[in-house]
């Protein structure tokens, strides 16, 4: 996505620049910290490929349930993404996937121009 361009969601609600780099950080928290024990659980590849193929059909099974790709985008955009859009009153997401973006006037606007290809990451 490119700067300046934030998310229209799939529901029409808008998020602001501020909510996009939220989401950005959280991909660092969940890394670091593993906040679902994922990553506390996962078996080493070399030497034990079977339980680790269990550990990742385990975890794909729950993000798919839940209509996310990944665990990491489900805990970031379930927590501290829509959270901050619930108290900042933008749009929440109930998946990774969006429906447009847009060019906003600042870091916590929702205002700008709508415009449905900004980039070719959506």
């Amino acid at each position: 996505m490119e700067s300046g361009a934030r998310v229209v969601t799939n529901e029409g609600g808008r998020q602001s620049p501020a909510n996009t780099l939220l989401h950005e950080l959280g991909h660092y928290y969940f890394q670091e910290y593993d906040p679902m024990g994922m990553y506390a659980e996962m078996p080493d590849f070399y030497t034990d490929p079977a339980a680790y193929s269990k550990w990742e059909s385990k975890w794909k099974d729950f993000a798919e349930s839940k209509g996310y790709d990944n665990v990491e985008d489900y805990w970031i955009i379930e927590n501290p993404e829509n959270d901050y859009a619930r108290k900042e009153g933008e749009g929440t997401r109930k998946a990774h996937s969006y429906k447009e973006v847009y060019r906003a006037k600042d870091i916590r606007s929702l205002e700008g121009s709508t415009e449905t290809e900004i980039g070719d990451d959506k």
